[in-house]
């Protein structure tokens, strides 16, 4: 739940400019992001390991979604890529959004969702 409201706030701060909703957005994203890493970070991986045997279901399930974050990483860097290199907008994300929104939906895609 916090990093959906990590990840949604931080498009919505900085998507949607400077608005009377930018200080709320930015203190959600921020307290959001902030609890999430401590979270994070306070996590004992080894009990964890311990406490969810990795039996054949649970590995198709983390290898089907390890397909998609690999697919989502290769399809957004290449865009990103394409738009540092030539300056091109991402033509298919305008159907929904403009430029700079598809921009932003791409690289918080690539820094929040692909990693995890």
């Amino acid at each position: 739940m916090r990093a959906y409201l990590a990840y949604t706030y931080v498009l919505y701060t900085f998507g949607l400019g400077w608005t009377a909703a930018l200080p709320p957005h930015a203190t959600i994203a921020l307290a959001a992001t902030v609890v999430l890493t401590l979270q994070l970070r306070s996590i004992d991986r080894s009990g964890l390991s311990l406490a969810l045997p990795m039996d054949r279901q649970r590995r198709v399930s983390a290898a089907l979604l390890g397909v998609l974050g690999i697919g989502l990483g290769a399809v957004w860097g290449f865009y990103l890529v394409r738009r540092v290199v030539t300056g091109q907008p991402l033509p298919e994300a305008q159907l929904v959004q403009t430029p700079h929104g598809a921009l932003l939906s791409a690289t918080a895609d690539q820094v929040l969702l692909v990693p995890a």
